[in-house]
């Protein structure tokens, strides 16, 4: 719960500019411009054997992520929100928000869309 202009809000509801909004969901507070395109990696799994962690990442998963905002200019038919991609692997711009991190990088980047 959170006081705001002496009106006492409950969690999930948020103000701006004295109006009371719904905050559904988990969606990022970030809008790509131009031809930039919001990607999300998959999170990656974990085991435990005693001590030793087994982690199911390799090298070649390390650029595959999942489309979650897509630009305005953004030309190619084929790159939507929720298409899992390939990228180049330098050419990403880091944003975190909360505990979600997500990548900024240009459509050009983009090398593949997987299917």
């Amino acid at each position: 719960i959170t006081q705001y202009n002496n009106s006492i809000l409950r969690k999930g509801l948020s103000a701006y500019k004295g109006v009371i909004c719904i905050v559904l969901g988990k969606k990022p507070m970030i809008k790509p411009l131009k031809n930039y395109v919001v990607l999300k990696k998959e999170k990656v799994e974990e085991k435990k054997v005693g001590s030793i962690i087994l982690s199911s990442t390799k090298k070649d998963d390390a650029n595959v992520a999942n489309i979650i905002e897509v630009g305005e200019e953004v030309k190619n038919s084929e790159l939507v929100k929720g298409a899992k991609v390939v990228y180049k692997e330098y050419s990403t711009t880091s944003y975190k928000e909360n505990d979600d991190e997500y990548l900024l990088i240009k459509d050009e980047d983009i090398l593949a869309v997987i299917k």
